[in-house]
């Protein structure tokens, strides 16, 4: 089910363009029938693997899975609204949602059921991460 003929004018996201790390995240080519498939590119430059196979994009049953950070989820749908009108959005948002939990379904798979974390360390009373990369050097 897609949204055919619902991309906003290209203006929008180019006068009001979503920075993220560097990265102009209203730039990602994106398809009028396709808004899921554009919330995906958005969602893996705004969160890393680990955090999505460790959360969800929104509430979904009686999971007890965390949901993924609200500000970055926000900026997802900023994107969106910058990209497609707001009665596609609307009518797409279950298939939208369901895609980006996939995403991290897919993810939680390819990592196991308990994704890999940072290492935390605490020494004396300062506590300091190291990722993987750290580690090895």
């Amino acid at each position: 089910m897609g949204c055919s003929s619902n991309l906003l004018p290209e203006s929008e996201s180019v006068q009001f363009p979503e920075v993220y790390n560097g990265v102009t995240l209203t730039e990602f080519p994106c398809t009028p029938n396709s808004p899921q498939k554009y919330a995906r590119k958005v969602m893996t430059q705004l969160f890393s693997k680990e955090e999505m196979a460790a959360g969800l994009f929104g509430k979904v049953g009686p999971s007890t899975r965390p949901l993924l950070s609200p500000t970055r989820s926000e900026t997802i749908m900023r994107c969106l609204k910058k990209k497609y009108t707001a009665s596609c959005i609307s009518k797409c948002m279950p298939q939208i949602r369901e895609s980006l939990n996939q995403k991290c379904r897919d993810l939680r798979k390819k990592f196991g059921k308990n994704p890999v974390e940072p290492a935390v360390y605490a020494i004396s009373s300062k506590s300091f991460c190291v990722s993987d990369d750290d580690e090895e050097k």
